[in-house]
């Protein structure tokens, strides 16, 4: 459906507006699990902290030694937002390029 609603904007005026590319980009990558987890792991609900992100990783992915550092380094490097990489805090948007990346220990080479 969101393709075909894409696919109408697009042969109405030959191209995307770059608005509307974004929000049907939000929406085709868009993971309610993710927001879920983001939820269940955030002190404030909105954004994971280093120790949010830790408590993840320790919890769900039973990565024992994972320093609060270096999870502020993957803030550091999947963080879209200036403001989320200068408070040390991660989005949804930062989480799921996390989740999806190698960084992620999770992450096995050809599962995605």
């Amino acid at each position: 459906k969101k393709f075909k609603e894409s696919d109408m904007f697009i042969k109405a005026g030959g191209t995307l507006p770059l608005e509307q590319f974004k929000e049907f980009y939000k929406q085709i990558v868009d993971r309610p699990e993710v927001h879920v987890l983001l939820a269940r792991y955030a002190t404030n609900n909105d954004y994971l902290g280093a120790e949010d992100l830790q408590l993840f990783l320790q919890a769900e992915q039973g990565v024992w030694d994972i320093a609060v550092q270096e999870c502020s380094e993957f803030i550091q490097k999947y963080e879209p937002t200036s403001e989320g990489r200068n408070n040390s805090y991660m989005t949804v948007d930062g989480f799921s390029s996390f989740l999806m990346s190698k960084d992620n220990l999770s992450y096995e080479e050809g599962y995605l």
